[in-house]
């Protein structure tokens, strides 16, 4: 017979879970409810909200990559500036070489700067830390002699079309791309044979180098995938703002991490979360727009995503806690 104190637990627990499983999307419920209130309603005029759809398109399509990294247990703070290099790329061929070339070779670009990072970490076991630090001054370094520190203007309305087009005259061209993205990645992840070796490998590299994984080939070509997409999201953060800046990555790599971490994708690995991720994105671009709105200083913002940054990683560990907890009770 079961108790009724044990089943009023277990429906606490079962309560408890579901609100750490879905704590992206509960966390920017409530983000865009304080932001309908304290801006007057500003937040929630069209217009608005059409500015906040694109500002996080790119984020969105960045941190879809980085779920890839983080859920293969890997690590990369090379991020913003391997996006400066693939806008930069994008921005010097535009005009000189048909678009289509330009894009590839961005995307080329971005997949070559993740296969570097994966390869000598991989292949000569070097700290991801360390090394993801040294690579990004290195792709900067390039990014700034191509173009002497400049920026250059785009002027060719399809390069602006990827971002601030529209499709049947009311959907953001960047709200597209990073649906298509998702999509893509969670198939990818979730669908197939390398997804599933990724996950194995994030979870325990050990067991899965036994069973036959070739576990750094995974890793090297998650690195090189997730490369890939950060030069998609150059590309849409080119057309966004018609100019290609040398500092262009900067303050990506946070935000990505922040949104994969607060979207339920462990850094650990193991797991993935893609559509976590994006909630965390609307979370980070819906509180954003709420400080500018509110005139709060950059300085103020930074510490907000900072203290959001650690309380995502608190949940992450409480998450991880409850469920371990939950297992060991299942199993006596």
């Amino acid at each position: 017979m079961t108790n009724p104190v044990q089943k009023k637990r277990g429906g606490a627990n079962k309560l408890t879970l579901f609100l750490l499983n879905n704590k992206a999307l509960l966390l920017m419920l409530l983000i865009a409810l304080v932001a309908a209130v304290s801006t007057g309603g500003l937040f929630v005029r069209i217009n608005n909200i059409d500015n906040v759809t694109r500002q996080v398109a790119v984020l969105a399509i960045v941190g879809i990559g980085y779920t890839i990294i983080a859920s293969g247990g890997l690590l990369d703070l090379s991020v913003g500036d391997a996006i400066t290099l693939c806008v930069i790329t994008y921005g010097s061929l535009t005009g000189v070489v048909p678009l289509p070339v330009a894009m590839l070779a961005t995307i080329i670009v971005g997949a070559l700067t993740g296969f570097f990072n994966g390869f000598m970490i991989r292949q000569f076991n070097l700290p991801a830390f360390v090394l993801t630090l040294a690579t990004g001054q290195i792709f900067k370094g390039i990014a700034h002699l191509i173009t002497n520190g400049a920026s250059i203007l785009q002027r060719d309305e399809v390069v602006k079309f990827f971002g601030q087009g529209r499709i049947f005259g009311f959907i953001p061209v960047p709200f597209i791309i990073s649906v298509l993205m998702m999509v893509l990645v969670a198939i990818l992840l979730n669908k197939t044979l390398f997804g599933r070796h990724l996950l194995a490998a994030g979870g325990n590299a050990e067991a899965a180098n036994v069973s036959g994984i070739r576990v750094n080939l995974i890793k090297i070509g998650a690195h090189s995938i997730a490369g890939a997409i950060y030069g998609v999201a150059a590309i849409v953060l080119v057309g966004r703002v018609a100019n290609a800046i040398p500092t262009a990555g900067d303050g990506y790599m946070m935000d990505a991490i922040s949104a994969v971490v607060i979207g339920g994708t462990p850094m650990h690995g193991g797991k993935a979360k893609v559509i976590g991720t994006l909630f965390g994105v609307l979370l980070i671009g819906i509180m954003n727009n709420m400080l500018n709105l509110l005139r709060v200083g950059t300085f103020y913002q930074w510490i907000f995503k900072g203290i959001i940054l650690i309380a995502a990683i608190l949940l992450d560990g409480l998450t991880e806690r409850v469920l371990a907890k939950q297992r060991a009770n299942t199993s006596l």
